[in-house]
């Protein structure tokens, strides 16, 4: 078998005319490329669509071998068996590879359609929560005032009648402390700072941190954030919501008053009507009309080079747009409708990828609007945002439209 696999190999070097014949020799059967008895070329026969002998091929070389094997000096059988044994591990090695194949592509559907139901129930249950009073932890503050200004500071005093609480900058240093007392019937207590610390020498701009003495030991010793929910915003890290002008994570949440009863997705859906809201826009509808024209949004970095690809359900570009971010790190891109080579491209929907995106959470395509009604004809609830349909999971940001 080796002599045939090396002299086949050697055929499929090229794609020149060939021409070959089957033969018994002296060291058992060998391709002779002298005889002329089989004519092709390597773009037909049994190569046609081929790189590579597969099992089928090397099976039927077997078979020649078998039927001109001279009767009077038989080969050893023991080789055939071994080579049957061959054929035989390697068509179960394939069979095996392909149902693993198709085992991880049904696991792979299932986990990704299993991620956008737990974001969907995450973002409804998000939303519930605008318009209603929390209480969260807030285990740092941010300085953006000037002199004059002050920042309220909220903490809960436990079973303790006084506290010290401490102002750390982002080294972890104390820059200001504060004697607490007179809590209130909740144990809470508020002070307020005017960004100065213990010399009276106000402080730059920037993140500060607020501790409880004792909080490492005592866990009802913390700061935190009361306020009514302004809106929310999601994060490929999680949810932030917005109070009182600031975005705190939801897994600092301690407190929320009651809302309604009832069916959590369709009580989150509500909750959302009439709220300014930014989502996902990865998908075009293209109608084919007269200068019809897709605006496309894009977050991105300060002055960030971009490059848009608008695919088709093939997933084939068939345009390429290219773009720079402004200081903002925001983008509006315009797609006309037409192919690279001008011709205007079949109705249907197309899907929007920016290059990078898939290694970058803060690149992506959004749109942004007033949720003016709901739908539920998929069974799923969905938004409706500039007469397009938004679902839940999709949703990256939720505040309440300015007066």
């Amino acid at each position: 078998m080796s002599t045939i696999s090396a002299s086949a190999a050697s055929l499929m070097m090229s794609n020149e005319p060939y021409s070959v014949s089957a033969m018994l020799g002296k060291d058992g059967f060998s391709i002779d490329h002298e005889s002329v008895k089989y004519k092709g070329d390597m773009s037909g026969d049994i190569w046609k669509g081929q790189k590579e002998l597969g099992k089928n091929d090397f099976l039927m070389l077997l078979v020649t071998q078998l039927k001109y094997q001279d009767p009077l000096s038989p080969m050893e059988n023991t080789e055939f068996v071994s080579q049957l044994a061959q054929f035989r591990s390697l068509e179960t090695a394939e069979n095996t590879e392909r149902a693993i194949k198709g085992l991880e592509d049904v696991m792979n559907e299932n986990i990704s359609y299993q991620i956008i139901a737990s974001q969907s129930i995450s973002n409804f249950a998000a939303a519930s929560f605008i318009g209603k009073e929390v209480r969260m932890l807030q285990p740092a503050i941010e300085w953006k005032g000037k002199d004059g200004d002050v920042l309220p500071i909220k903490v809960h005093l436990g079973s303790k009648n006084e506290v010290v609480v401490d102002i750390k900058d982002s080294d972890g240093k104390v820059v200001r402390s504060f004697d607490v007392k007179e809590k209130d019937g909740e144990n809470s207590a508020m002070f307020n700072w005017d960004g100065r610390d213990n010399s009276g020498q106000l402080l730059k701009n920037g993140r500060y941190l607020i501790e409880v003495q004792g909080q490492d030991k005592d866990s009802s010793l913390y700061s935190f954030a009361q306020a009514v929910v302004e809106g929310v915003r999601f994060t490929p890290t999680g949810v932030l919501v917005k109070i009182e002008g600031r975005e705190i994570s939801i897994g600092e949440l301690l407190d929320v008053s009651r809302g309604d009863e009832g069916n959590a997705t369709q009580s989150g859906a509500l909750s959302l009507m009439g709220k300014l809201i930014r989502a996902r826009h990865e998908r075009i509808v293209y109608g084919g009309r007269d200068n019809e024209e897709h605006g496309i949004h894009i977050q991105a970095a300060v002055n960030q080079q971009l490059t848009v690809e608008i695919k088709d359900a093939s997933g084939n570009t068939v345009r390429t747009l290219r773009d720079v971010a402004g200081s903002d790190g925001k983008a509006l891109i315009f797609w006309d409708g037409l192919t690279e080579g001008g011709e205007k491209a079949s109705v249907g929907e197309y899907r929007i990828n920016i290059v990078g995106s898939d290694r970058n959470p803060g690149l992506y395509a959004y749109t942004e609007g007033v949720v003016d009604g709901l739908t539920s004809l998929t069974g799923d609830f969905k938004l409706k945002v500039n007469g397009r349909e938004v679902a839940l999971s999709d949703v990256m940001d939720i505040s309440t439209p300015k007066a």
